[in-house]
């Protein structure tokens, strides 16, 4: 490498290879130990220490532990008369240990020993790390689901759900506090897209399952902490937001051994929509510009956004104008990049990409209007992106100048007639 004042230095580039054997699935240097169940009963993980809770029958009667590890990662229980061992699989979800007896977890310890599935670049053997498993006996308690949260990705925002017992409704809304679904949320799906977590605490020594009807057993649900699963039917899932408190199709379920079930049913409501709907600052990029990374000193202009008048105005050098604009208006004069043209599929509008940040929860759409400036097509909304640091790569631009007749909004200078005129 070579500095700004002529020094230099050695630098060694070091790839960290994460697959072997002609596998191409990637696979984790670090071993670790991601859920550990019985049964449908879920341990608690804290650093390397793993507690289970389980009723005395069920300490006396399991044989089945799962792990849940990473492709490839083994887990040994080193304290046992035999090999037990793990072994994750491609989807790095949980797996089986294999001859589990009766009254093996009647033991109040247990050393697991992970294996991490493959080797740092820079090490001679596969890391390894103990965790300590301790089985401690229930103590019996009523069922009950104690907490429900949604957290977003980066955990700057949490959400609260109001659990009422006497009627097993979980409310994601805002009578106690703002804990409705943020606006722009249409869907379950839109959450799991970006990356909401859900955590959930049930009474102790009690399993925590999910079933169409109020019987348990049913699927034991994803862990706390988990992101929240796509089309996962124990959460509510609505195509057009959460409108007046959407119920989920399946039940969650809290049970305890020798105690009767207690079903729940999760609701969300879609918090307002913000009413701030002006603009601030405003840059528009050339026809093709779909990524910040692509942005540099040429390809963009300055808009100015009048909020009093509800105008934006940019001016544009001739010589660029067919770089904002990609569309064929008879003139001759058709953008350069052929990527990017309209396509007729309304993805791809012909004209100049928007950057800006809206207010929160706002969309921004153009309407289709004609040459009157008299709304047509029903006075259609189409989208138009926002890109900016956080929304860094987009689909839906402008339309281009031409798009439709309604779209002559360019002016230009005659110079015979000193005047500004339509393009």
């Amino acid at each position: 490498m070579k500095y700004s004042d002529d020094k230099t230095e050695e630098w060694t580039l070091a790839f960290d290879v994460r697959t072997d054997d002609g596998d191409t699935t990637e696979k984790d240097t670090i071993p670790a130990i991601k859920g550990v169940t019985v049964n449908n009963y879920v341990a608690e993980i804290e650093g390397t220490t793993i507690t289970l809770t389980l009723p005395k029958s069920v300490r006396e009667t399991a044989t089945e532990l799962k792990v849940k590890v990473s492709n490839g990662t083994k887990v040994n229980v080193v304290d046992s008369d035999k090999e037990i061992v793990a072994t994750g699989k491609k989807n790095d979800g949980f797996v089986t240990f294999a001859d589990i007896k009766e009254g093996f977890f009647e033991t109040d310890k247990y050393t697991l020993r992970v294996t991490a599935a493959i080797e740092e670049f820079d090490a001679d053997a596969k890391a390894v790390q103990d965790y300590t498993l301790n089985i401690v006996t229930a103590q019996v308690e009523q069922p009950k689901l104690n907490s429900m949260t949604l957290q977003n990705a980066d955990g700057t925002v949490t959400l609260k759900a109001n659990i009422d017992q006497a009627k097993g409704i979980v409310s994601f809304d805002n009578s106690n506090g703002e804990n409705a679904i943020p606006y722009r949320y249409k869907s379950v799906n839109e959450l799991a897209k970006d990356g909401w977590k859900l955590f959930w605490s049930v009474s102790q020594g009690a399993t925590f399952t999910y079933n169409n009807s109020k019987s348990d057993p049913g699927e034991i649900m994803p862990l706390s902490g988990e992101t929240v699963e796509k089309n996962a039917s124990y959460l509510p899932d609505d195509k057009n937001r959460f409108v007046s408190a959407c119920y989920a199709e399946d039940y969650v379920i809290v049970a305890v051994e020798g105690e009767s079930a207690k079903a729940y049913k999760v609701a969300f409501t879609s918090a307002e929509a913000s009413h701030e709907s002006k603009l601030s600052e405003m840059e528009l990029a050339w026809n093709g510009v779909t990524k910040m990374e692509q942005l540099n000193t040429e390809n963009y202009v300055k808009a100015n956004v009048n909020n009093v008048n509800g105008e934006i105005t940019a001016t544009i050098f001739n010589k660029d104008w067919w770089k904002f604009n990609n569309i064929d208006t008879g003139s001759g004069n058709v953008g350069g990049n052929s990527e990017y043209v309209f396509d007729g599929a309304g993805t791809n509008y012909g004209g100049a990409t928007v950057i800006t940040t809206l207010p929160e929860d706002a969309e921004l759409y153009f309407v289709a209007v004609d040459e009157n400036n008299d709304l047509f097509n029903g006075g259609a909304l189409y989208r138009v992106d926002a890109m900016n640091e956080t929304n860094d790569e987009i689909d839906y631009i402008l339309p281009g100048v031409g798009w439709s007749k309604g779209y002559s909004y360019g002016d230009q200078y005659d110079v015979e007639e000193n005047e500004i005129v339509p393009l």
